[in-house]
């Protein structure tokens, strides 16, 4: 009994770090959002070819991040209140991050379409992120402790 403890326990602190990494990178993919939307980060095309694959490579990552994080959510521990608030901040998000070139890139044919798709998935990937990165800090709190 014993045994099966530790081991459970040990599973439980790999899951905990594996969630606090997740998040850490989850709040720097926040912070190059928030500096691209900012205007901050005009230099990047000017910039070496090898950091634009560093940057694409930590995007991907990111991406694939945020899709680790929603499955790691521990949805017990949110209360009722929290997760409409979960909600409503997607929402909100969604809607600041959507700008007018989104909604009419769908048109122009079958290009038009793609170039839509592709600026509301990219949209999509920034309101969860930012939205986990504002309510899941409790979670990262206590599972990095």
């Amino acid at each position: 009994m014993i045994d099966s403890y530790e081991k459970e326990h040990k599973l439980n602190a790999k899951k905990d770090w594996a969630f606090t990494i997740s998040y850490i990178i989850n709040a720097a993919a926040c912070v190059y959002i928030l500096l691209l939307a900012l205007g901050l980060l005009k230099f990047i095309p000017s910039l070496w070819s090898g950091w634009k694959v560093i940057i694409g490579c930590f995007l991907a990552l990111a991406t694939i991040n945020v899709y680790y994080l929603i499955s790691q959510i521990n949805w017990k521990k949110i209360s009722g209140v929290n997760k409409v608030g979960i909600h409503l901040t997607l929402i909100v998000i969604s809607i600041l991050l959507i700008k007018l070139d989104v909604v009419t890139a769908f048109s122009g044919g079958a290009r038009g379409f793609g170039n839509g798709f592709g600026a509301g998935a990219v949209t999509a990937f920034k309101a969860l992120a930012l939205t986990y990165a504002i309510w899941l800090y409790p979670q990262f709190k206590e599972r990095k402790n």
